[in-house]
């Protein structure tokens, strides 16, 4: 529910059966204010001319009680910042391995403020892969943009996994990889993401090597869907073995392998 009073907007959402009077220590006199307010009689004070307005107004000003209420002015930032929280939490401690007790921790918000943004914790864990992932192929893109050629466009794909074992773009690593590590038929929505993301990164892959072969640049007996998978696979691979031993000699051994078979399909 978005409640306005003068130029400000308040999005005020249930935040569950909670005792703000025991979560708010050092702010009994506000926490008490507004658990004992009803939602329908705040909703007509706030709407309303009466002195009592400046008083809601005052409590929702006071920073302890924003840090509990659902009470969020700008709610694409708060859904940006428990993605880019939860997308730390996820991708070093594990999806399984995080509750969302860890979030709201991590947040400060509370629960309910979390499943105002995400219905669930699997919503979370597959809106957050994708935020991840998105993150990831964005650094890609710019890196494959600037390149003229499909030669050169693969060449700048390599160097950017050869990177990322001891440097990686997301801190824990690849999200794509991480993730896949942790699906099986008890979490099919992470499943089913993690394949969507896996299925972008290969298509990415296929759509370089068929504008090559359309532009002259690749050899046209190129078979596309194996050539990307293969490409795919044995990067994604490699980055996990690398991650075990703690160094780059396998994504490195696999990139000189890559460059090799490249070279077969250059013109």
């Amino acid at each position: 529910m978005d409640i306005r009073v003068g130029e400000k907007t308040y999005e005020i959402a249930d935040g569950g059966l909670v005792d703000w009077t025991q979560q708010l220590p050092q702010n009994h006199k506000n926490g008490m204010l507004i658990s004992g307010f009803g939602f329908d009689l705040m909703y007509r004070i706030l709407n309303g001319r009466d002195r009592a307005t400046h008083i809601v107004i005052d409590v929702f000003a006071n920073e302890d009680t924003n840090r509990y209420l659902c009470s969020m002015r700008d709610p694409e930032r708060t859904r940006e910042k428990i993605l880019r929280k939860s997308g730390v939490l996820f991708n070093t401690r594990g999806y399984k391995a995080t509750s969302i007790s860890d979030i709201t921790e991590a947040t400060g918000l509370t629960k309910g403020a979390i499943y105002r943004h995400f219905k669930s914790k699997q919503g979370l864990e597959k809106e957050t892969l994708l935020h991840l992932s998105e993150i990831m192929f964005e650094k890609l893109r710019s890196r494959v943009k600037s390149e003229l050629t499909a030669p050169a466009k693969l060449r700048a794909v390599l160097k950017f996994f050869e990177s990322y074992v001891t440097e990686p773009e997301i801190k824990g690593g690849c999200p794509l990889m991480n993730a896949a590590i942790e699906v099986d038929d008890a979490h099919p929505v992470l499943r089913k993401t993690a394949t969507r993301v896996l299925d972008g990164l290969t298509g990415s892959v296929e759509t370089i090597l068929k504008n090559g072969i359309r532009y002259g640049q690749l050899r046209k007996d190129v078979d596309v869907t194996q050539y990307a998978t293969l490409f795919v696979a044995s990067l994604e691979g490699a980055i996990m073995m690398s991650k075990l031993r703690g160094n780059n000699d396998d994504i490195r051994r696999i990139i000189k392998h890559l460059e090799r078979e490249l070279k077969k399909i250059e013109l």
